[in-house]
């Protein structure tokens, strides 16, 4: 695979930000950013308290530690890697359940981005309702589908005039360890010069629709900055749910000579990382 590595003049700027939400006193969400690799990752666990949190630490590292593992191997292009790593994280959820019969029923959504070295493409690869996001000239752009019952039934065209028939939005239809057989979505993206694309739990999606995301996403302000924000304005919305959320910044060229830079720098926790 000859698109590994890092290009120094092409500049990520990211943020992340996970929080219970206001329902819950523990969090079964997990998240990862890896940019020696260009690969972010979320996800977000099921089956109660111990064996969520349990279940999205799996299908995070898991699916970290086999990118890596086929990086070095060079053998397998973008698309066939995220599907690989999925596949394990898949497996080794259901190993750890048949372990423990308080595990049984645990399960984790996914959702992985990758980019390309050059940062001009984007692969996106999901199971379950966790999403991804590409937020360019002012348009946010929804990357993934939800793999949920609802979307199932309306993709096929067969909702009932009557909302209130229409089947439940949060019964996922595939999720790594709970379902037998997984099936996971993987797309290429072109990305193009200050994008910004976002990752994130159903929290955050279930509490601000696409309009307060887009005002958020629009915010020359630090990405950690605005993932704060985000998590703030779904808990001040109740939250009913974990909430997690990652942001990448794309910046090409020497983004230090950019106007934007000083903007770009104004965070109270200076949590941001350059390559």
């Amino acid at each position: 695979m000859k698109d590994f590595g890092n290009i120094k003049k092409n500049k990520l700027l990211t943020g992340a930000k996970t929080d219970p939400g206001i329902a819950y006193d523990h969090n079964e969400d997990n998240y990862l950013i890896d940019k020696e690799i260009n690969l972010f990752l979320i996800a977000d666990g099921m089956g109660g308290h111990l064996a969520g949190e349990l279940a999205s630490k799996i299908a995070i590292n898991s699916t970290h530690k086999n990118v890596v593992r086929l990086i070095e191997e060079e053998k397998m292009t973008p698309d066939t890697m995220l599907k690989e790593a999925i596949y394990y994280a898949h497996k080794a959820i259901r190993n750890k359940a048949s372990e423990d019969i308080s595990y049984h029923d645990m399960g984790s959504t996914i959702v992985a981005a990758y980019l390309t070295s050059k940062l001009n493409t984007l692969w996106v690869a999901h199971v379950g309702d966790s999403r991804a996001y590409n937020f360019h000239n002012g348009e946010l752009k929804l990357l993934t589908e939800d793999h949920t019952l609802f979307n199932q039934v309306r993709l096929a065209n067969l909702l009932p005039e009557d909302p209130s028939k229409w089947p439940p939005k949060n019964i996922l239809s595939q999720a790594l360890g709970a379902s037998h057989v997984i099936v996971p979505d993987v797309n290429e993206f072109n990305i193009n010069k200050n994008d910004s694309i976002m990752l994130c739990s159903d929290g955050v999606t279930n509490m601000l629709d696409n309009k307060t995301l887009s005002e958020y996403l629009s915010s020359l302000a630090n990405p950690q900055i605005i993932c704060d924000e985000i998590i703030d304005a779904a808990n001040a919305k109740g939250a009913k749910d974990n909430i997690t959320v990652i942001i990448i910044k794309l910046y090409k060229g020497d983004i230090k000579t950019s106007i934007k830079y000083k903007n770009l720098l104004r965070t109270k926790e200076s949590k941001q990382s350059w390559k």
